[in-house]
Formats: C-alpha cells, structure tokens, sequence
C-alpha cells in the first residue's frame, strides 16, 4: 500500500514535470542567441534600483541617485521584486564582490520564480479539471504559455515574472477546492500584486467581483471562500505595506504605487469581502430566494468605500499617469508601442502578436460550452479562471502592455479543451483556433500591407544608444547633471562615474522628459534654455545622415557636428561618435540656432 501511494505521489508530479521541461526548453530556445526577445529598459532599470540598494542599504529609500530631472526621481517600484536579487547579492559579494554577485543574482532567480510559477499553473489546472492533467497536457499548456515564459529567462528581471506567479497563485487559491485555504492564498497574492503593480488590478477586480456574485447567488462554499480571501486581504494590508515601503506610506498620496490610497482600498475591500457575508445568515437574507438583496449587501457597502475613497484621494481619479504633461506625452508616451492596441499591431504588420491574441480569443470561445456545464455543476472556480482569462485577452486587444497575462491564463484551459477534445467533442474546432487567425492575419496584411515604417529625430532620440562607441570622456568631466535623449541615458546612468541624466524613459520622469523635449526639440532659443539651464552637461551621439531630423532643431545641429553657442564640447578631439558638451547658459546668443535650423 505505501509502495502504491508513493507511485501515485510521483504520478501526480509528472504534469509539473512536464510543464518546467518544456518552459525551460522554450525560453532556452529565446535565449539560443545570446539576447531575451522581451529584456528591455525594465530589466535595466531595475538592475539600476537593486545596484543602488546594495550601494547604500537604504531600504526604504526609492530615490534613484543617477537621475536628477532636476528634482529627485522617486521609484514607484516596489521592494518586493528587489527583494531576492538584494539578499542573494549580500550573500555572494564576499566571495565575488558587488558586480559579480548581482550578475549571479539576475541569472539564477528568474528561472526559480518560473519554478513557483508551474507549480501554481500545474496546480490550477488540476483543479479545474478535477485531477484529470496529463504531462502532455501540461507540455502543450506550456509552449503556448511562450509569451509568457520569455520573463523568466535569465536575466529578465522586471517585476512582470512575480506578477504572473502572483496571479497564477490567485486563480489557484479561486479553483482550490478546499475554500478557506484557497481564500486566505488569493487575498494575500492580490494584496502582494497590487503592491508590485496596478497592471493586475483589472484582473483582480474581475475575480474578486466575480466570487462575490457566486457567493451572493450561495454556490457551495464560494462564501466561505469569500470571506477568507477577504480576511487575508485586507489584514494584509498594512503589514505588506509598512515591510516594502515603511511608516511614510500612510502619508504618501501616490496612485501609480503602494500608497495610503492603495492601502485604504484594501482595507475596505477586504471588510466588504470578509464581514457582509456575516450577515446573510440571519433575517431575510438567509432565504433562498434573497439574491436581490444579498447582491444589495454587497453592492452598497462597495459603492460607499469608493465613494469615500474618491473624495479621500481626488486625483487619483485621473489615474496612475496624472503625472505625465501634454509635451512628455506627445515626445515620449504616444511613441510607445505597448500604449497601442491590435489595430496598433496590424497598422505595423507584426504577425506573430496579432495572431497570438487571435488564438487566445478563439480558445476562449471554445471554452464556453465547458465552462458553463462546470458552471451549473457547481464549479464556479473554472468559470472565475475563464473569466479572468478572457478579460485579460480583451485587455490585450485594447493595449499591448497587457498581452503577457493572457498568454499566461488562457493555455490554463488547455487540458480542459484536450479533454474535451479526447471525449469526442471539438478536435477540428480546437485545430482551427490555432490555424485560422494566422492565416486571417496573413490575408488582412496582404490586402492591407503595412506602412514603410520612416525614423524621425523623436525615434533616434528614443533608440540610438551609442552601442560600442567609447564613453570614457565621462570620466574627464567632473560629476553633474547630463542633458541627454532617452535613448542614450541608460548608457550613461550605468556608467560608474558619478553623473547623472535628466530622464529615462518612465512615467515619474515626466518633468525630466518634458525637459529633453524642450532642449532638443524646442521651437526657439528660450525654450531649449527652459530645458537645459538645470543641466552641466549636453550628451548625443553623432550619426551619418539619411533622416528626417527637422522636428528636432538643436539634436539635428549636434549630431551633425555643428556648433551651437552655449554648448562647449569637452575633448572636442575624440574619435568617438558619443559626445560631451559643458553647458554655458551665460555664453552670448546662448543656445541660438540659425532660422531653419543647420
């Protein structure tokens, strides 16, 4: 008997097996060439934020030290995600000093956190199968989980990978089928999200919502569930909130981050979640024909906690970018291509995405027959996954930022559909899910080819990072405050040398990005001074003709070789494309440039 329940334990391991085989296989396959498809400024900037926390200790301060807009950059990114890279460094640096230690740190922890993932994605899909997960099954939910897989590459350390295993633990904590258990898991995953990132909030919100309904219309034990999600969440919220961001986050107004917003909408949320179900019990809303008024008990409480909280918090009634003014929008936000949407994708002729999200559409529909059966038997956790599922791929429709969460959720319902499949229901319909938005893509783009796609100077500033060109003339000038486009701004904030840039490319550098606008793509003298007066320094890189730079007065003259009164190159006899300038706002004509530019 002991030999056959430890053959049924292994058994039941195999999915997981499965499932990290095959994700480790993908995301080899990303990094075959040396370079991760989706490692980009996040990485870098949070490598920079760990950097400065093993530099200084300073856990609770998020002042990034290497950018000065000129006011001080305040980190909206939270403690948690630093928090492995930052205790793994402290461990290793003594035997391999700073630098090695956080490159060990970024390889080693992005393929653990993807570990934790398939162990909540393994985990869900049982439940929502009811145990009936096959390896192959798992595998194939795997490599269609790609998009998603590629955060967890080395290296590739944003917090997007602990997002996704935050999420992936609340939909298991919702399919659990032990309640209270899975109710006090997902409150504090959604709690400990929230505190990464608003990214998720939708998503939290459709499930959260989505469990409060069942339990009003007294499915099984969603009530319980209910009320144990919401013990969790909101008891969570101070102490997540004091250990990431300590004592001034009852103070800090913020919307875009862990503030005392965010703290009190977890609170309420959570005593809505947790003490109204107490009252179903007695009275009228006991009675099995009460929903009306048990979804009233839910709905007024609600509504009044977000009355409060927008006359609490008014300005976080215009969201988390409030911040962000109509220059910086029009130079850097406008530009961003995760900002758009599917039509964005098929203006641009890019394929695979738009396919992708075709895929997760037509899996979802498929879903439906199943989950509604599920439904009515009671097992309301599949019909929350698929819904949750399913708002993430309309997310993903309407903005590209969001795509990774359903490249996460949908391949959930994967084993469900094979099932299904298996039982004589839907092979060919499950088969053209995956055919036929390629191949309505292919046709959309031969009767509509893209665009060519023409560089202006705003996407040279944003791009040229000066690759491999010679940057030691940072060295020669004593440390201040560099004027710099986006794209080279990384370069330099990386470098050991003290200085620091006006902007990266980030909502809470809105007044250093308005700044950079202004000085290199000001209309006149006056308003390039606005933008370079704080500065000591004017950093470019030079580059060969062959683009249109006439929206970019000043950057146009510099990388040109031009010269520009106020602007004094430093080792002008450097062979190298990167050049300095010293900022001289006292000079004659200071920052003038000929009528019609150079």
């Amino acid at each position: 008997m002991n030999n056959s329940r430890k053959n049924r334990a292994v058994a039941r391991l195999w999915p997981l097996f499965g499932f990290l085989a095959a994700g480790f296989l993908v995301m080899g396959l990303d990094i075959a060439d040396g370079v991760g498809f989706l490692i980009d400024v996040d990485d870098r900037m949070r490598a920079l934020q760990i950097r400065d926390l093993v530099a200084d200790g300073q856990w609770f301060d998020r002042r990034m030290p290497f950018i000065a807009m000129p006011q001080d950059y305040v980190s909206p990114w939270s403690r948690l995600v630093d928090l492995p890279y930052y205790l793994t460094t402290l461990a290793l640096r003594p035997f391999l000093g700073d630098d090695a230690a956080l490159s060990l740190a970024r390889m080693i922890w992005p393929p653990l956190l993807f570990v934790m993932l398939g162990m909540f994605a393994v985990r869900t899909m049982r439940f929502i199968t009811d145990g009936g997960i096959t390896p192959v099954q798992s595998v194939l939910a795997a490599c269609l989980m790609s998009f998603a897989l590629w955060n967890f590459v080395p290296g590739r350390i944003d917090h997007h990978g602990l997002q996704l295993v935050l999420m992936m633990a609340l939909l298991s904590g919702i399919a659990d089928p032990r309640p209270v258990r899975g109710g006090l898991l997902a409150g504090v995953a959604a709690t400990l999200s929230i505190s990464i990132g608003l990214e998720t909030l939708p998503f939290i919100a459709v499930a959260l919502g989505a469990l409060a309904l069942v339990a009003a219309l007294q499915f099984d034990d969603a009530r319980l569930r209910l009320q144990a999600l919401g013990w969790a969440f909101g008891l969570s919220a101070l102490p997540v909130a004091f250990a990431l961001a300590g004592p001034s986050v009852v103070a800090d107004n913020a919307c875009d981050a862990l503030s005392a917003f965010w703290v009190s909408a977890i609170l309420l949320g959570g005593a809505v979640a947790a003490l109204t179900p107490l009252s179903w019990r007695i009275g009228v809303l006991s009675r099995d024909h009460a929903v009306v008024w048990r979804l009233a008990s839910l709905a007024v409480p609600a509504t009044a906690a977000g009355i409060a909280l927008a006359v609490a918090f008014p300005a976080c009634l215009d969201g988390p970018y409030q911040m962000i003014d109509p220059v910086s929008r029009a130079f850097w936000l406008d530009r961003v291509q995760q900002e758009g949407g599917v039509a964005y994708l098929l203006e641009t002729g890019v394929l695979n995405l738009t396919s992708m999200l075709g895929i997760f559409a037509l899996l979802n529909v498929l879903a439906v027959p199943v989950v509604w059966r599920g439904m009515r038997s009671g097992r309301y956790g599949l019909a929350i996954v698929w819904l949750v599922s399913a708002v993430a791929t309309l997310a993903g429709f309407v903005q590209i930022r969001f795509i990774t969460f359903p490249a996460a959720f949908v391949p959930l319902l994967i084993p469900l559909l094979i099932g299904t499949a298996a039982g004589g229901g839907m092979n060919w319909r499950l088969l053209g899910a995956f055919a036929l938005p390629p191949i309505l893509v292919m046709f959309w783009l031969t009767a509509f080819p893209p665009a060519p796609f023409t560089l202006d100077a705003f996407d040279l500033m944003a791009d040229d990072r000066c690759k491999g060109e010679d940057m030691s003339v940072l060295a020669e000038a004593p440390a201040g405050r560099i004027m710099t486009p986006l794209g080279l701004a990384f370069a330099i904030a990386e470098e050991p040398y003290g200085h620091t840039v006006a902007a990266l490319p980030f909502h809470r550098a809105s007044p250093g990005i308005r700044r950079v606008a202004l000085a290199f793509a000001g209309e006149n003298s006056a308003e390039r001074r606005e933008g370079l007066e704080p500065f000591d320094y004017l950093a470019v890189c030079r580059r060969d003709g062959g683009h249109d730079l006439s929206g970019a007065r000043l950057y146009r003259a510099l990388v040109q070789g031009q010269d520009v009164p106020g602007l004094v190159p430093v080792n002008p006899d450097n062979a190298s494309r990167f050049r300095l300038y010293r900022i001289d706002v006292t000079a004659p004509d200071a920052f003038a440039l000929p009528p019609g530019g150079m």
